[in-house]
This record gives C-alpha cells, structure tokens and sequence, in this order.
C-alpha cells in the first residue's frame, strides 16, 4: 500500500438525521444535515474486558480478553445554528409530540410539552409515527464508504440559545443524541442541506408587554439559553440478523426537564428577582415577538411556572443580571399556562 497524501479540512465531516418508519431500524438514505459548526467523533464504546484470569503467567492472555459492542450506550454530540426545518424536528424527537396547531386568541402553533405529559413506550421494530419516535443519525465523512450510522437514536438533550455579541444573537443550538442500537460502519448515507431560513433575538421586541424574564419586564437581553433534558434507556435485549439489539426505548425517566438561563441589563425592571428568589414564587417568562403569546411567529418560548435556582451579576461593560429557572408544569392552567413550557419554531 503507498502514501496517501490526501488530506481533508475537518469542516468536510457532517452530521445528517432522519425520522425512522420502523423504530430501530436504519435509514440514511435522503437525509436532513444539521448546520453544525464541528463533529465531534461519536462515542462507540464497546464493550471491554481486558481481566486477567487465575492461570499461567501474570499478563493478560488473548482468551482473557472480552470485546463486544452490543447494547453498549453511544451519544452523538453536534452544535450549530438553528434553521427552520431541522430545528422543528428535532423538537418533535425531544418532546415527543407534533408540532400543536394554533388555538385561536389562546395560544400559537408551538412545540409544546404538557402537564399531563405521558409518552409512549416505543418497541424496537414497531412502527413509527410522525411525532419522530426515533432517528438514524449519521456522521458524513469526506472519504467514500466511510460513514458511520446510528440507528434508533433518541434526542436526550437540546440547548437553545442567543448571544448579542455573537453573530447579532442568531439562535444557535447544540445537542446529544444517545442509542444503544448497534452503529453500522462503512457506509455511504446521502443527505440534503439545511434550511436558508434562520432565528435571531432581534426578532423579539422587549417593548411590547408581557415581553419578561423570569418575571422582570422588558429585560435588555444579552444573553440566553433553553436546557431540555430527555434521557432515554434502551431495556431487554433479543438476536436479530445475528447481533443483539435492545428490545424497547424507555424515555423520560425520571423525568423531562426544561430549565433557561439568561444575562440582561441591571436596571430598575430587573432588580427585584431577590423576591421571588428567597420566597420561592412561580415567575412567568416570554420571549416572542407579539404581546400576546397566542400571536406570536417566528421563535419563542414560553413558561408560565418556574422557579428561580440562580441569581448573580455579570459584570460587563454595564452591569448585568445573570439569572436560572427551571420550567414547572401547572395542571389547575389551560393551554398555554398548563405546559411545562412552549417553543416557536416556524
């Protein structure tokens, strides 16, 4: 074999995903690439046991040695920018639920996670819905046959975010995806590039009313970030095409969790947060571009109930509020004020 002397630009290595149609099984043809800034290399973790055993010798021997790769937890990693049609799905992957069409003069078409929030339990080989049970996931490499797909991938977490000084607060995401199915290496996926249509901050308003953080009104926003946590456990454990695959996905356990952190202007609107702090008072918060929620477009988010976990200053070039919530769901509301919390994404 001679030298190579190729060599590639880590910025050619991609990330695509796609809505599985049988749960667990594989599809990487025609699929959705992600606007990421880097790709990291997945974590394959198989399984090693390198113990050596009583016997001859004090080295481990080749028959010591255990390699497997089955039902082994993997996580694919990704950050980037958040466009208009890769972002929505993966709302419907975390959240477990379509896209909720708009009530009228009550609450927006928004990806929405309830108070009765109760999703189903998903068996490897089932079919899947258009809520995006699972997805293939695949890193696109620059040489031919060398891809890597995950099959049966669950979106365990998503971080939405802005920042003023970056980019003039063009929303950015970053995300894990986890799968305990086995990876199929060697492969050739094909995907289709991102959306042109992209999120800022400068679309919201903070003149309009109802427009808070944490319950302080009209914040000069610097800075934010929406958490969603998810985790996923794949149970069981069958032989299929001469691997060993899990047989069913359990997902929030114990639980789906939203929490937002965000920096603002130190000003008289947002120096009260000490209150609702110590005394642990429910605080509402809206971000969107429209005083009433149930007209807002664009992006936005939405919690009617949180509570205060954090609070400090950030000291900049004018003094800065940094503050943390996590989101709490309110059965006695209707929609939308009944939600864990709800996100615009059109």
């Amino acid at each position: 074999m001679a030298l190579i002397s190729t060599a590639y630009s880590p910025k050619q290595f991609q990330l695509a995903f796609k809505q599985e149609t049988t749960i667990g099984t594989a599809d990487s043809s025609s699929m959705m690439m992600l606007d990421v800034d880097s790709v990291e290399y997945p974590s394959l973790s198989p399984l090693q046991v390198f113990d050596v055993k009583q016997g001859n010798g004090r080295v481990l021997q080749t028959a010591d040695a255990f390699i497997d790769e089955a039902l082994q937890m993997r996580e694919i990693s990704f950050s980037g920018t958040a466009d208009a049609t890769s972002l929505p799905s993966l709302l419907k992957n975390i959240t477990n639920a379509a896209e909720r069409a708009a009530v009228t003069d009550t609450a927006p078409a928004a990806y929405v996670v309830p108070d009765s929030f109760q999703p189903e339990n998903l068996e490897v080989g089932a079919g899947s819905s258009t809520i995006i049970n699972t997805c293939t996931v695949a890193v696109l490499a620059p040489e031919s046959a060398g891809d890597i797909v995950f099959p049966g991938c669950r979106l365990t977490s998503l971080t939405i975010s802005g920042d003023i000084s970056t980019e003039n607060g063009r929303i950015k995401m970053s995300g894990t995806f986890s799968t305990a199915m086995n990876p199929k290496t060697g492969q050739n996926a094909t995907a289709s590039a991102w959306a042109s249509t992209r999120y800022s901050m400068s679309a919201w308003t903070s003149e309009v009313a109802n427009f808070s953080i944490a319950g302080a009104p009209f914040p000069v926003m610097q800075s934010f970030s929406v958490n969603i946590e998810n985790p996923a456990q794949y149970l069981g454990a069958y032989t299929v095409a001469g691997k060993i695959e899990p047989q069913a996905i359990a997902i929030a356990i114990p639980e789906l969790a939203c929490s937002y952190d965000a920096s603002f202007k130190y000003d008289s609107n947002t120096d009260s947060l000490d209150i609702p702090f110590l005394a642990g008072t429910a605080v509402t918060t809206q971000l969107s571009d429209h005083t009433n929620w149930h007209a807002s477009s664009d992006f936005g988010f939405y919690s009617k109930v949180g509570y205060i976990t954090s609070l400090g200053f950030s000291e900049a070039s004018a003094q800065m509020v940094d503050v943390s919530v996590k989101c709490a769901a309110n059965a006695a509301g209707t929609a939308p004020d009944d939600s864990l919390f709800e996100i615009i994404a059109d």
